[in-house]
């Protein structure tokens, strides 16, 4: 038995929020929808590539046992964990009803206590891991990676932000300012680092303006300060060429400079002996 509390009770905090942020009515449920059909499609996809007719599933933080009832007809046996004691009753009670509870084995534990002897065609990880402390979530991972068997299918869904209000806040507390306090912000580079399998994360060089200066502190290596800078290029010359300039290679620079002759009126050759 599991002595973990689910800290949203009864999803009142998530619900506020839909209410708060959905961009028009029925937004939540469409989406999920489409969440959902995508990984039915997935599971079929599998299916079918390995030639399987039902497979062996774990659906790793079950909640109320709402998705077990989406997928059951593709699997025949299920393993549906919940750590929290109300909303494992809950999935007990919703499940021991219906008419395929007799391939669903419910278990009230933490992914980490799972066995890793027992191995998944599938596993199912859907909206856990924002809920899961940042110290054990490597733990959590290495475990979902142990239990699932070579080829499976490992389905994990959770929520990342993209709005740039976010890229705002996250910048004032770097800068150690105020949200207000930004004037202008750009994404001037996203990527992704992808050094340690344990830790991935989304890379964000940003163009920040304020609107007063800011002693921005020297030990904070993730910041420097740029001052404006606009490119003239350089005046025309008078003279008029007897033959159309030649530049050899087409790199960047040899590129950019043939787009500076060309937008001056020239007519450049670029030679490049790659193919």
């Amino acid at each position: 038995m599991s002595n973990y509390q689910y800290p949203d009770t009864n999803d009142e905090l998530v619900c506020k929020l839909i209410d708060k942020v959905e961009p028009f009515k029925g937004y939540w449920e469409k989406s999920e929808k489409k969440v959902i059909d995508e990984m039915r499609n997935e599971i079929l996809k599998y299916m079918k590539r390995f030639n399987i007719e039902e497979c062996f599933l774990l659906d790793a933080g079950c909640g109320i046992g709402r998705l077990v009832g989406e997928f059951q007809e593709y699997f025949y046996r299920i393993v549906a964990i919940e750590p929290d004691k109300k909303r494992f009753a809950e999935t007990v009670k919703n499940i021991s009803n219906t008419s395929y509870s007799s391939k669903v084995e419910l278990r009230n534990i933490l992914i980490q206590e799972l066995d890793n002897e027992e191995k998944y065609d599938v596993i199912l990880c859907s909206h856990i891991l924002q809920h899961i402390q940042t110290e054990e979530l490597a733990k959590v991972l290495q475990k979902l990676k142990a239990i699932l068997k070579p080829n499976g299918l490992l389905l994990i869904t959770t929520c990342h932000s993209i709005e740039e209000e976010d890229l705002y806040i996250k910048a004032a507390e770097s800068l150690k300012i105020k949200r207000d306090d930004i004037k202008t912000l750009s994404v001037f580079r996203k990527s992704i680092d992808a050094r340690k399998k344990d830790e991935i994360m989304f890379i964000y060089a940003l163009d920040v303006e304020l609107f007063t200066e800011y002693k921005i502190s020297k030990r904070n290596n993730n910041v420097s300060i740029v001052e404006p800078f606009i490119y003239e290029a350089e005046a025309t010359g008078e003279q008029v060429l007897k033959n159309r300039p030649v530049i050899v290679g087409s790199g960047p620079a040899g590129l950019f400079c043939a787009l500076l002759l060309a937008e001056k009126g020239y007519n450049p050759i670029v030679l490049e002996r790659g193919k």
